[in-house]
């Protein structure tokens, strides 16, 4: 599925809608979209996060994140970014509550990656932050 951002903060989805991941026609006031397999996610002005297609347990979790300033989404995850620098998650492989001081948050795949405040990276899966490690000392 595909999803957009229409310049009236709502938001347009088509494509696959088994999982519900198309339902987002009442949505408003939305300044940030994020899809992943089977769920789109959108982030309301307000810093609280809306999502179509995720699991029950998943969508309880979402109602407790506030101050959310960014989203990203790999396959079978959501990442929110909050205002003070802390990261919070939603699906699988997702425990990121030893993340502090991030700027920029990144997800793909199974892999969230973060950008601290002091330039330093933080992913979850080692072996790729080895790799992007040893392409920025280059």
């Amino acid at each position: 599925h595909v999803a957009a951002l229409r310049s009236d903060r709502t938001v347009v989805a088509a494509g696959n809608r088994d999982r519900g991941q198309c339902s987002v026609q009442r949505w408003t006031d939305i300044v940030a979209i994020a899809a992943g397999w089977g769920f789109t996610a959108g982030l309301r002005s307000n810093g609280t996060v809306c999502a179509a297609g995720l699991g029950y347990e998943d969508q309880r979790r979402l109602q407790e994140w506030s101050g959310i300033t960014a989203i990203a989404a790999g396959a079978s995850h959501l990442v929110g970014l909050r205002a003070d620098g802390t990261v919070c998650s939603v699906g699988a492989r997702c425990d990121l509550r030893d993340w502090s001081d991030i700027r920029h948050i990144w997800a793909g795949g199974s892999i969230t990656l973060g950008a601290r405040t002091d330039g330093t990276l933080v992913c979850t899966d080692p072996a790729v932050l080895k790799q992007l490690s040893e392409h920025i000392h280059r």
